[in-house]
């Protein structure tokens, strides 16, 4: 897992599970709260059987669902509004408001994030593959790193993912007979978006 393996690096700094489940208030509960919760969590993830605990490096993307239920995993919760939530995949079809919320939730939480540790931050969320454009407009500095391999055992990855978040999270009975078809056309609309946003990454 090249996440977990690029967090090792002391030089660098991480939101971990417990800070993404609880962005608004992992720096007062976290050293209290964090070892009461493991104690329910199961010792591996549920979807790959990767160790799993609060200090585990976890996505951002997760932070940002909490913090401003714009994202495309609030699918997982309401599946049967998740065309609703697939916009915020890309941003592109959001009004300047929500997008404007969005952004200050994301930088409160990386603030946090730099005030708790003082180092540069290590992100890791796949829908940021197609924010580009809009990762780069709110930190001009930024460096990206594209994780890629074979599409057919990200297409079975994401299928088992997304078929044991929402049995997780879901407060609506699930609709998974597309669930196919959704997986593509999200993978589609991202790389379309990818292939035509790479090219504004500084050399």
């Amino acid at each position: 897992h090249l996440h977990n393996l690029v967090t090792t690096d002391e030089r660098f700094a991480f939101p971990n599970n417990y800070q993404v489940l609880f962005p608004h208030t992992f720096l007062t509960t976290e050293a209290f709260a964090a070892r009461s919760i493991a104690f329910f969590l199961p010792k591996r993830r549920p979807m790959d059987n990767v160790e799993w605990t609060m200090r585990s490096p976890q996505e951002d993307e997760f932070a940002l669902c909490v913090s401003s239920c714009q994202s495309p995993c609030m699918g997982w919760v309401f599946p049967r509004r998740r065309e609703h939530y697939a916009r915020y995949l890309t941003f592109r079809d959001v009004s300047d408001g929500e997008v404007a919320r969005w952004q200050e939730a994301f930088v409160l939480f990386l603030e946090k994030l730099t005030w708790k540790y003082g180092r540069p931050l290590v992100l890791k969320s796949p829908p940021h593959t197609c924010r580009i454009g809009l990762l780069l407009r709110m930190f001009p500095q930024a460096r990206f790193v594209h994780i890629h391999r074979n599409p057919y055992a990200v297409f079975q990855s994401s299928r088992r993912t997304f078929r044991v978040s929402i049995e997780m999270h879901r407060l609506q009975r699930p609709r998974l007979d597309d669930l196919d078809d959704w997986i593509l056309a999200q993978y589609r609309e991202m790389y379309d978006v990818f292939f035509e946003e790479r090219g504004l990454i500084p050399e």
